[in-house]
């Protein structure tokens, strides 16, 4: 966070209790009440427009693609995105230039700021591969269902961007190949993330 001039202390602009009148989760509120909801998106909003905080707050029915959430189910009502160097806390009892450089996430997985290095390994694998285009974390789960053979429910993810690194599937035989064989392909897979500084 560049300054403390750019973190949304929402509890500053809701009126009503976190825990007794509404909920929170990451970056995502429940109010219990409709016209709560619409109180609390409008209040936040205009903070965001009086203190020129880079920060969006949205319905969750209006969330961009681009964020990865089709399955609005498991979001609040409202939704609040901090652009990078600035954030959005529910509690902000600290006011204190120490505290400023503590770590969040949330933040669209589009900016270049949140990307991670993936290196992967295994027999699954082709030795020395580089991808070009720039997988999602949500990338992960149909690669890993198509590694272990496993059918997937729906999701966000797309296997497009990394099936370049797997090789090819051996072509089907009469014999099933052993659980243990999955697992331990599984087990040889190794996934590290750092964050790129």
């Amino acid at each position: 966070v560049r300054s403390l001039d750019l973190v949304l202390c929402m509890d500053e602009h809701i009126n009503d209790t976190i825990g007794v009148d509404y909920q929170v989760s990451d970056h995502t509120i429940l109010a219990y009440r409709a016209e709560q909801a619409a109180e609390i998106y409008e209040s936040l909003n205009a903070a965001v427009a009086e203190n020129k905080i880079p920060v969006r707050v949205m319905w969750t029915k209006d969330v961009p693609s681009s964020l990865h959430f089709s399955h609005p189910s498991r979001l609040e009502q409202v939704m609040v995105v901090p652009e990078i160097g600035a954030d959005a806390r529910f509690i902000c009892p600290w006011k204190d230039p120490e505290t400023k450089q503590s770590p969040t996430h949330g933040h669209a997985p589009d900016n270049e700021e949140m990307r991670a290095g993936l290196a992967m390994r295994g027999p699954s694998f082709v030795e020395k591969r580089e991808i070009s285009s720039i997988p999602q974390n949500i990338d992960l789960f149909p690669m890993m269902g198509k590694i272990l053979g496993i059918p997937l429910p729906s999701n966000n993810g797309t296997i497009d961007r990394v099936e370049i690194a797997l090789r090819p599937l051996p072509l089907s035989t009469e014999e099933e190949q052993p659980m243990d064989s999955n697992i331990s392909t599984a087990i040889s897979i190794f996934l590290i993330v750092m964050p790129i500084m």
